[in-house]
């Protein structure tokens, strides 16, 4: 120790110092690694977000292209149903048509048949009729024949009962209180 210094010797405040610049040099390389470290790991973990961006990006385009696929998929086919339902419906139209034309054609000779039988009927009471007129108008013809051969027999009944007794002798009084009598 000198003697108007109060330090030791070696001198701790040089050694102090020393010993600290060493370990700030020390922290600052450990500083300077670990900021190295980490810009190195932000760039890695920005490459990594970047990826997944893009692969997400491309996974995302994939996915549209694909939709857009199906879609169009799913409307042809729908098209398609549309064209096989209209085809069937065109079928199931034309078997109807056929269906009821035959139906109308077979109402119609089944009319005319029943016309038929009408008219055929509707002789047949035509000719009963005339017949039945014929009979009737025969009939009155014959009655009235009758009725005048009947009266033309009377007379003649009359007479010869009258020429009877007048030969018989009962006279013309007689005769005509006979016939008042009748």
């Amino acid at each position: 120790m000198n003697s108007g210094d109060t330090r030791p010797n070696p001198d701790p405040t040089v050694l102090t110092t020393q010993a600290l610049l060493r370990e700030m040099e020390l922290l600052r390389e450990l500083f300077t690694a670990r900021l190295a470290h980490s810009d190195e790991a932000r760039t890695l973990s920005l490459r990594v977000i970047e990826t997944r961006l893009d692969g997400m990006d491309r996974l995302s385009e994939s996915s549209i292209r694909d939709q857009k696929a199906a879609v169009a998929a799913a409307l042809q086919a729908a098209k398609e149903a549309v064209e096989k339902q209209q085809e069937a419906s065109d079928k199931a139209i034309a078997k109807s048509e056929t269906a009821i034309t035959k139906q109308m054609d077979q109402v119609v000779m089944l009319v005319q048949s029943g016309l038929k039988s009408v008219e055929v009927q509707l002789d047949d009471m035509k000719e009963r009729v005339v017949r039945l007129e014929s009979e009737k108008s025969g009939a009155a013809s014959q009655i009235q024949q009758t009725q005048a051969a009947s009266q033309t027999g009377s007379f003649a009944t009359m007479a010869a009962v009258i020429g009877g007794l007048a030969a018989a002798g009962l006279g013309g009084g007689g005769i005509a209180a006979l016939l008042m009598r009748h």
